[in-house]
């Protein structure tokens, strides 16, 4: 399998452009994982070292020839600026199953585009013989 059939195809829904995640993105990963507010309903703010360690980690482990994780940058396609990035990553010991997520930045809440990143997401993750299932998490006050 070549690199780019791991990290998959650029996705395309009525309002976003998603595309695998690269170097270059590296500030807006940690500026996400950093916010308070952006993690409000998923955790605790990730310290610099540590937002910069899951970035590589992250790349690292798009580069290997076996699925495991697609993390993509969420391009508004009105402003043609990036609004977050959202994963699929497989879960460990937990065989075929595949949990989706999704991060924006504060303006880009409660409209709507997780909602639409996540439809898209899914329709291409099932295409991955990896995956039989895919969970998602979400606190009851997150809109």
């Amino acid at each position: 399998m070549k690199k780019t059939d791991t990290q998959g195809p650029t996705i395309e829904s009525e309002r976003l452009s998603m595309r695998s995640v690269s170097s270059e993105d590296e500030a807006l990963y940690c500026d996400l994982y950093m916010n308070a507010d952006v993690m409000r309903f998923v955790g605790t703010p990730l310290s610099r070292q540590g937002a910069v360690e899951g970035f590589k980690k992250s790349l690292g482990v798009m580069s290997k020839p076996e699925f495991e994780r697609r993390v993509v940058v969420l391009v508004d396609k009105a402003s043609k600026q990036p609004i977050g990035i959202s994963s699929v990553r497989m879960l460990e010991g937990k065989k075929g199953r595949a949990e989706v997520g999704t991060l924006l930045k504060p303006g880009a809440h409660e409209k709507g585009f997780a909602q639409e990143c996540s439809t898209a997401l899914i329709t291409q993750a099932f295409s991955r013989p990896q995956v039989k299932e895919l969970v998602a998490y979400s606190v009851k006050d997150n809109a």
